[in-house]
């Protein structure tokens, strides 16, 4: 995954740069404008669950939610992706103890997660929330 995230950046990155030339913007108002997106999710396997070696598994869901660039009620937005929501599936099935660990700057729909078998139905199972706390920090507490 970590090759494909950094592919994903440069050509992120590069389109940045073309539009900001093309427009007269410069590169951070283009990027206010248009956040980065994480790529789609390798599937995630049998082999690779029998080689984790361990009954844990934390899966990280990330949104860019940066100032400048409206929320959408989309996929890979608001809404999880098929491609997560597959990957959450086959850990929530797969281990004894799973975390989704949401490091989100802002909201997102998670009753498409909660609906997924074996996420909050069992003992060692959670939701949580971890991004920026503003000045609510003391109100995230809730797990699910």
């Amino acid at each position: 995954f970590d090759g494909i995230f950094e592919k994903n950046k440069n050509d992120y990155m590069e389109k940045i740069k073309r539009v900001a030339k093309e427009s007269g913007l410069s590169e951070i108002e283009v990027m206010f404008a248009e956040p980065i997106s994480i790529p789609e999710i390798i599937e995630i396997t049998d082999a690779d669950v029998a080689e984790s070696d361990t009954d844990t598994a934390i899966y990280v869901v990330s949104r860019d939610s940066g100032e400048g660039g409206d929320r959408k009620c989309a996929e890979g937005d608001y809404l999880f992706r098929a491609d997560e929501l597959a990957a959450i599936g086959k850990l929530a099935s797969s281990y004894k103890r799973f975390i989704v660990l949401l490091n989100i700057g802002g909201i997102v729909d998670i009753k498409t997660v909660k609906d997924i078998d074996g996420v909050t139905a069992r003992k060692y199972r959670r939701i949580c929330r971890c991004g920026c706390a503003d000045g609510q920090g003391g109100s995230f507490g809730k797990t699910y």
